[in-house]
């Protein structure tokens, strides 16, 4: 009874977690995203949806030198192609041409139709079917009970659901598929299923690699040893000679390598038609005016092919673990504190001799997911994210900061301790009962009505961190996207489709892809450029607003040209048309 009780309770629990993760995607207008990264990959999955193609030709950019993409965009040879890793798009673009294949119906008139409306439900599916595997891996290494609070704990992760709710960002992608390869490893040994399941299972986590190439080295590694692992406590329990062992263990590694292997060779054959180079990225590529000496530079393009692989942000443990207590304890505490708690009780239990062969799989776990958190802290530790930070909303901990993505496996695969601390917590408080006072049911009940309180507050602090607290929660970003969805409509109905829009930073991800944006000019003689476009009778508009592209009255005389104020593209009159100058005064107004 206890066992359809919880599996009643745990289909709940993802049925609303399901409805919950499409909550931000399908109720935000379409087609508007909150930041840089998501509006660059859906435009790219959406053009190899149509086009099987990751690069769109850009005429202008040899008379502008380069200067015509958003960021998150990159520019070589004239084409627009994307900055960040290529697997995203590929992926969810494959999968939107495979619907429209089966659906006979053609690629483009189905591509923006699946992503504003079907991936985001196919993505909240994937998590779902994650989340199973994921309470395979916990049963594998823990007890039944630790595993399903785990689980639960994951389910309630702030951290989690709010990515989970971004699906064009590459982090939730990337875990689910790397949580799927290794369910299916594990599967596989427990239940002696064919091992060419261990193929699929490299697929799988080659697919996740390509998501993020910079998570390949503790992917690997973290691969190698669920393969030991598993082996090891299935062969222990079989007893087989140690020749048959190292057979099937090598056997294992071979099969996952190549299936892995399958997936990132062709990432590298897309690298090189679309940089020139099969370890190139749209991170180093310097032919467009992203990286210039000025300018606050992704760390990844001044760096080697080796240091990209296992530190491209350098070695700075102090400073990382800094960023890990201001960011980890300081924005998601309620979590963290019991999941560092439960590791450390974890490991001062393990000191006491005659752990049973059940908890020697979860010391081995415990160290694993140690070894790992600490190169994910000191790795992403070490990147300045603050100097990309939009300087109206200094970087802050709150949940949107970019670190907890990146240390996100740290606090998924670290819900076993903050349920083991819980646990604990709760067998000691039964225990002092005990020991005090006669224990009774009514006691009992209070002890466990007071552990359900304290998960539920867990619960409610996760969900207020994602749906209301700071200007990066979900509301917040659902109504700045309606507000960036009316100024780009207006845009559309007052302007034609060869407008290039001069803009700050923070305005590129409301006009792109819709219209032709310059976001940063760096280095180049901005006065030239305009003067090359309006020459060539195409349509500038400049917008001022904090970090701004300077342009001076002096300048703009000297070549000229003019400001015209423009109303009805802006009502709040921070846009100018950038015209040929015939009148002497410099700014002139139109409504």
């Amino acid at each position: 009874m206890k066992v359809r009780a919880w599996n009643a309770f745990f289909a709940m629990v993802l049925i609303l977690a399901f409805f919950v993760l499409l909550y931000l995607p399908l109720s935000s207008p379409v087609g508007v995203f909150n930041t840089p990264d998501e509006n660059a990959n859906y435009f790219f999955a959406k053009t190899f949806a149509e086009r099987g193609e990751l690069s769109v030709i850009e005429p202008l950019e040899p008379l502008v030198d380069n200067v015509i993409h958003p960021r998150g965009v990159n520019v070589v040879r004239g084409f627009l192609v994307p900055e960040s890793f290529l697997g995203l798009p590929i992926f969810y673009g494959g999968m939107i041409r495979l619907l429209a294949y089966t659906g006979q119906c053609q690629a483009g008139s189905a591509a923006l139709l699946t992503l504003d409306c079907g991936l985001p439900a196919i993505l909240a599916f994937l998590n779902i079917v994650a989340l199973f595997c994921l309470l395979k891996i916990f049963k594998f290494f823990f007890e039944k009970t630790i595993a399903r609070l785990a689980l639960l704990f994951v389910l309630t992760n702030s951290i989690f659901l709010y990515w989970s709710g971004r699906p064009f960002m590459h982090n939730i992608l990337f875990l689910d598929l790397v949580v799927i390869g290794w369910g299916i490893l594990l599967v596989t040994v427990r239940s002696k299923i064919d091992t060419r399941w261990d193929m699929v299972a490299g697929l799988i986590l080659g697919a996740a690699i390509a998501v993020r190439p910079a998570e390949i080295v503790w992917v690997s590694i973290s691969t190698l040893a669920i393969i030991l692992m598993s082996e090891f406590s299935y062969a222990s329990a079989d007893s087989p000679s140690r020749k048959r062992r190292i057979l099937a263990l090598g056997q294992r590694c071979f099969k996952a390598a190549l299936g892995g292997l399958i997936i990132l060779v062709s990432l590298l054959f897309f690298n090189r038609e679309l940089y020139g180079n099969f370890f190139g990225s749209g991170y180093s590529t310097t032919e467009s005016n992203i990286v210039v000496a000025e300018s606050a530079v992704p760390q990844l393009a001044r760096v080697s092919l080796a240091e990209q692989i296992f530190l491209p942000f350098g070695f700075h443990p102090l400073e990382a673990f800094s960023r890990f207590s201001k960011y980890a304890l300081g924005g998601l505490w309620w979590y963290t504190a019991p999941m560092l708690l439960g590791a450390v009780i974890v490991m001062a239990l393990w000191c006491v001799k005659g752990a049973q062969a059940a908890e020697q799989k979860a010391r081995r776990y415990a160290l694993t997911w140690l070894m790992v958190s600490m190169y994910l802290i000191i790795y992403y530790g070490a990147f300045r994210v603050e100097i990309f930070a939009d300087p109206r909303h200094p970087l802050g901990s709150s949940i949107g900061t970019p670190y907890l993505r990146y240390w996100l496996p740290i606090f998924v695969f670290g819900a076993p301790f903050a349920a083991m601390f819980l646990l604990f917590f709760y067998r000691l408080i039964i225990s002092i009962l005990r020991r005090a006072t006669p224990y009774t049911q009514v006691k009992r009940f209070l002890t466990a009505f007071g552990m359900t309180v304290l998960v539920v507050l867990m619960t409610v602090l996760s969900l207020r961190a994602v749906f209301w607290q700071g200007t990066e929660s979900w509301l917040n970003i659902k109504n700045n996207l309606f507000q960036f969805a009316e100024i780009r409509e207006r845009a559309e109905r007052t302007t034609n489709e060869n407008t290039i829009f001069f803009v700050p930073h923070f305005a590129d991800r409301i006009y792109f892809p819709k219209r032709r944006v310059v976001v940063d000019v760096a280095g180049k003689d901005t006065i030239q450029i305009l003067g090359a476009l309006v020459n060539k009778d195409y349509p500038v508009f400049w917008l001022r607003g904090r970090g701004e592209i300077l342009l001076k009255e002096t300048d703009l005389k000297k070549a000229g040209l003019r400001l015209l104020r423009r109303f009805d593209v802006d009502p709040k009159g921070k846009i100018y048309q950038v015209i040929k100058g015939l009148l002497p005064n410099t700014i002139s107004t139109a409504r």
